[in-house]
């Protein structure tokens, strides 16, 4: 056999195997096929009229549960579903609600499934006849417009002709939907026709016609409209049936509440103090001018006094904005407390219309009325401001020293609660704090009128003005430590827990913070006495005493800022055997503060002393042994002090606070001593050189501007730390706060605080400066014709 012969049986061989296989699969066989590529085929399941093993019918699916309703409901409606009545006979109308939505829905399908043989028109001249000449019915005949509904309905889902079934591509719905189109479609082409050409006639005639409003109760709404009204209206009906719910808290938008109502408050009190503070200085400094008969003392008196117009109209507004806070913010708290100090609303609201009253009749008033009514109308400006700080202060240390209310926080007695334990020590702490604090503003204005100074005069003046505000400001603050020593005293008598959290708990570190903001005082003080001295001309011998008062000064600065427990890593814990150091640990205790600060007290009185003789030589015959005193006084004033001191590291804690009494004292008598031998000392002095102001570096009057910001800042903190003994209570032991501000901020946070509120204070006394400045000016209209 050729190889050509068995190439050709080989194919007929391969034909006939294929052929075979092709027949073999139209054949039936129980057992399963044979693939050399396994698929879906080969997974069990149920094929088509086979039984299942499964359910016990041999079903093949699991039978709905007894009651099951189809999806799309029972084919019940007769008429809907066959287009017959009960009677058999095709319906004559559509079962369905003919509506807008029903002829869009079937203008929709008879465009898909009608239109290609029907046409647009329905006159069986559609696409498939044009094309096909395929015969068509005509919707237009007379035989097909005799139809009843229900027929129509029949032949599309039957068929008819050469019209097949269309029950599978249409459900029920749709088909009495494209009935609906065909039998009413014309009909509403008509009328939008009609529609058309009314609304034409209308927008051409141009008489004027009331528009038509249906009435709301005639009114069709769908149903998504019904809903939401119905949604409304049972909305109305549950916030009217809401009961009244008093809100304990409501929130400040970004910064909070607590920081919202920290800053109002900060700021109203600093405009309270400087509005408080600066009449009484303004009385004094006009009773020397009377006393006396030197003009310059009123003019002075007088300036100070035209700070107080725009000072006290913001005073009363941070006063009205933290009223308003207060209620919006804390409104459960403040309810609280209007209803302990309830009788204290009437005095504190008829005070302030007598503080208006004295303010602006003492202000506008002046040179107008004989000096002694003057003077009285001051006077009563003072009274009636320092009334109303003490109610005030009723309120605020009600809060951290509560008295005259039960455990539950009844009010048993208003008159125990207004008397608490800290209520006289922080009117004597403020009245003072407020001196010292108006008397450094009142020099900062005058630093700022010295800078913008053009004349020899004006600088004379303002450096003059200047000089007096930083000494009120020295008086009230040589004096202040001690009022603050019988404030903390009153607070540990009240509340050994407030007074440990106090210096040695959270706030301990804030102490720290202030020495090194009062010795930054204390040295700023000292420096401007001392560029002082340069006033006077000749020769100056007592500057000679300037280092060492500045060594001493700095010593005791020193001692003051050590803290207790230094911030170490755990090696240099280690090394120094604990958080103290060996050696610097007996600097941080409160024996070795006291010593310090009463210690710069004496030595800062002594500047004063050295700056007040400088140009003056003591004319008494006692000149010698009136020195000596001084000398023997101020000595035994430092030695008291210093051995007390010492003697506080060999005693018990009660025992050591008790020292604080005696080194307080010797200090204020060595001062009054030596102020009254002093002034007796030096009465009719010689002078070797006139005092020449004006002649000031111009160092010294941003001095003056540093002891009014840090002043400022020492308030904002000491302020911060007062209230921030209660921590999570309103009022301590009785109120508790469960806002979500009732925590103890980080030190951090808190002087940020603090140090964003002076500058916004800065920025409006800086504004009530300007707008002062503006009385001074000349017209506009006089300035223009004198240029």
């Amino acid at each position: 056999m050729t190889t050509r012969q068995r190439r050709v049986l080989g194919a007929l061989a391969l034909a006939s195997a294929v052929a075979g296989a092709g027949c073999a699969r139209g054949c039936t066989s129980g057992r399963p096929p044979i693939h050399l590529n396994p698929s879906m085929d080969d997974q069990p399941k149920v094929l088509t009229q086979t039984a299942s093993t499964f359910f016990f019918n041999g079903s093949s699916m699991r039978e709905p549960v007894p009651g099951t309703v189809a999806i799309d409901g029972l084919r019940e409606d007769a008429a809907f579903f066959t287009g017959k009545g009960a009677d058999g006979q095709f319906v004559a109308k559509i079962p369905v609600t003919n509506d807008a939505a029903l002829l869009e829905r079937g203008r929709q399908r008879y465009t898909i499934y009608c239109q290609p043989c029907h046409d647009a028109r329905g006159d069986g001249k559609g696409i498939l006849f044009q094309r096909g000449n395929v015969p068509t019915a005509s919707f237009h005949d007379e035989k097909i417009l005799k139809y009843p509904d229900g027929q129509i309905f029949d032949v599309m889902t039957n068929g008819m002709g050469l019209m097949p079934s269309y029950k599978w591509p249409i459900p029920p719905a749709d088909r009495w939907a494209i009935i609906a189109y065909i039998i009413f479609g014309p009909v509403t082409g008509i009328v939008m026709f009609l529609a058309v050409v009314w609304m034409a006639s209308q927008l051409m005639n141009r008489e004027y016609k009331e528009p038509y409003r249906a009435p709301a109760a005639t009114a069709d709404a769908t149903p998504r409209e019904a809903g939401i009204s119905a949604e409304r209206a049972d909305a109305e009906t549950k916030a009217k049936a809401k009961p009244y719910a008093e809100v304990d808290y409501r929130t400040f938008p970004i910064v909070g509440s607590r920081v919202a109502i920290w800053a109002v408050a900060e700021l109203h009190l600093l405009f309270a103090a400087f509005v408080l503070a600066v009449p009484i200085f303004a009385f004094i400094i006009e009773v020397i001018g009377y006393k006396t008969g030197d003009m310059r003392y009123d003019r002075l008196a007088y300036e100070f006094t035209k700070l107080l117009s725009t000072s006290f109209s913001l005073t009363a507004t941070f006063g009205a904005a933290l009223t308003f806070m207060l209620i919006i913010l804390y409104p459960k708290f403040t309810n609280y407390l209007m209803s302990v100090f309830s009788p204290t609303f009437l005095p504190y609201i008829l005070l302030f219309f007598f503080e208006a009253f004295f303010l602006y009749t003492y202000y506008y008033g002046w040179g107008k009325f004989h000096p002694l009514v003057h003077l009285g109308l001051g006077l009563g400006l003072n009274l009636v401001g320092t009334g109303i700080m003490m109610i005030a202060n009723a309120w605020v240390t009600f809060m951290t020293s509560p008295a005259g209310v039960s455990d539950q926080g009844a009010v048993l007695s208003v008159r125990d609660a207004i008397f608490n334990y800290t209520w006289m020590p922080i009117n004597i702490h403020r009245f003072i704090a407020n001196i010292a604090f108006g008397g450094s503003v009142a020099g900062a204005y005058a630093a700022f009128k010295f800078l913008q100074a053009e004349t020899d005069e004006e600088r004379a003046h303002y450096d003059w003005m200047g000089y007096i505000g930083n000494f009120v400001a020295i008086s009230a603050f040589l004096p202040l430590p001690f009022a603050g020593y019988y404030l903390a005293k009153e607070i540990y008598a009240f509340s050994q827990t407030l007074g440990l959290t106090m210096m040695g708990g959270a706030f301990s570190w804030l102490f720290i913070v202030q020495a090194v903001l009062i010795g930054n005082l204390f040295l700023a003080a000292n420096y401007y006495l001392w560029l002082g001295m340069g006033r006077v001309e000749g020769f100056q011998p007592l500057q000679k005493f300037i280092k060492y008062l500045l060594a001493g000064v700095t010593i005791c600065f020193m001692v003051w800022a050590t803290p207790r427990s230094i911030i170490a890593t755990v090696s240099e814990l280690r090394a120094m055997g604990g958080s103290t150091h060996p050696i610097l640990g007996y600097f941080g205790v409160m024996s070795a503060k006291n010593t310090a600060v009463n210690i710069l007290i004496l030595t800062t009185f002594m500047s004063f002393l050295l700056y007040r003789r400088t140009g003056k030589i003591a004319a008494v015959t006692w000149a010698r042994k009136g020195h000596a005193a001084q000398l023997l006084i101020f000595a035994a004033a430092a030695i008291i002090v210093i051995s007390l001191g010492v003697y506080g590291y060999f005693v018990e804690a009660t025992v050591r606070i008790g020292l604080s009494v005696p080194q307080v004292s010797s200090v204020l008598f060595a001062m009054v001593s030596i102020t009254a031998i002093d002034i007796f000392l030096f009465h009719g002095a010689k002078k070797t050189g006139e005092v020449r102001w004006g002649r000031m570096p111009a160092i010294s009057q941003y001095v003056l501007i540093f002891i009014a910001v840090t002043f400022t800042w020492l308030m904002g903190l000491m302020g911060y730390i007062r209230s921030g003994l209660r921590q999570h209570w309103h009022v301590y032991g009785v109120i508790r706060d469960t806002s979500v501000d009732a925590f103890t901020p980080t030190i951090g946070f808190a002087t940020r605080v603090v140090s964003v509120t002076v500058l916004l204070f800065f920025l409006l006394i800086g504004f009530v400066f300007w707008l002062t400045s503006l009385h001074d000016k000349p017209d506009f209209e006089r300035q223009t014709k004198a240029s």
